[in-house]
């Protein structure tokens, strides 16, 4: 076997065994807390904590998907808002399957079949989306690294390194001279010359109709609006745990566990997300099987049950595929 295809399959296997990392750490946590604490935790939580926590859900998903049309809007797309939360929710089924939610954006897949637009156009709006949300959690988690500060100094500067690098990433390729002049350098040297066509026409498109920088305030006070829903949804599941933080301390405080679940180690968050919650929350002398609880319970009733909605309107539109039923794509 060559050198170049020994190092081929070496990367390969080191993707697959990323996701890994973040199991291995639940796995350890799980452990050393203890099965049977972490369980009977979980039957503290009040049903109607639950119902609440749930119902919330719905207010959540369809914030994000207004929050998506508005760029989609200023991108010159049309489409109603019932497809778009339709196209919103699959994305949520892949992405919370996914390290660090990286296959939301097979959502492009599906929006390319309703709008008919070029594929770069729609995916620079699903990018756009994205990075804006990394953004606001950087600035909460900032804002919530700052109560920390004095026993952990370098939460405060990993976070705002990273806000420094997506907001400067953004606004660097918000211009399109700047942003063509890397991707197609990129593709001189990266792509197989077999596909670079196909990139070239991707890069063509991505900056089509691309919004003005302006155009991005009011999806990141989306963005701060969401996550102060999130984190109150966490927070009433607190409560039911008999968690008692101050609820401002406690909504900045999670941000910086949520920064640590976009990492591309393991599938939505898991492990790493526990991990930091287990080390704010001992602040406060939380023990750890209730942090492990709250974290699990609070995923499962947000981005997994995204992705549980996401996945019965895949259903119901592939069954109406399947039967040939004459209706709108989605």
């Amino acid at each position: 076997m060559s050198r170049s295809k020994t190092n081929s399959v070496m990367l390969s296997i080191f993707k697959k065994s990323l996701p890994l990392i973040g199991v291995a750490i639940f796995v350890y946590l799980a452990y050393t807390t203890g099965i049977d604490k972490i369980f009977s935790t979980f039957l503290k939580f009040s049903p109607l904590s639950l119902i609440v926590v749930s119902l919330i859900s719905l207010i959540v998903v369809n914030i994000y998907a207004l929050q998506w049309q508005y760029i989609l809007r200023k991108q010159k797309i049309k489409i109603n808002f019932l497809q778009t939360l339709k196209i919103f929710l699959i994305g949520c089924f892949y992405g919370s399957i996914s390290p660090g939610y990286l296959a939301q954006h097979i959502r492009v897949i599906y929006l390319k079949k309703v709008t008919k637009e070029p594929y770069g156009k729609l995916f620079a709006g699903s990018i756009i989306i994205a990075v804006i949300n990394i953004i606001a959690i950087c600035i909460m988690s900032i804002l919530g690294s700052l109560l920390i500060i004095e026993r952990y100094p370098s939460v405060f500067y990993t976070v705002v390194l990273s806000l420094t690098i997506f907001a400067a990433t953004l606004f660097y390729f918000i211009k399109k001279e700047r942003g063509e002049k890397i991707f197609y350098l990129l593709i001189k040297f990266l792509v197989p010359k077999k596909i670079k066509g196909r990139f070239r026409d991707f890069i063509y498109t991505l900056y089509d109709d691309f919004p003005n920088t302006r155009d991005f305030i009011a999806p990141l006070l989306f963005g701060f609006l969401i996550l102060m829903v999130m984190y109150t949804q966490f927070y009433i599941l607190a409560i039911s745990l008999g968690i008692k933080i101050p609820f401002l301390v406690f909504i900045f405080l999670l941000p910086i566990a949520n920064v640590t679940a976009l990492l591309p180690i393991t599938p939505a968050g898991l492990g790493t997300r526990e991990a930091v919650l287990i080390l704010l929350l001992s602040l406060y002398d939380i023990p750890a099987e209730l942090s492990i609880a709250l974290s699990l319970t609070g995923y499962l009733l947000s981005d997994f049950l995204y992705g549980i909605y996401g996945l019965i309107v895949l259903s119901i539109e592939t069954l109406k595929k399947s039967q040939h039923i004459r209706s709108d794509p989605l």
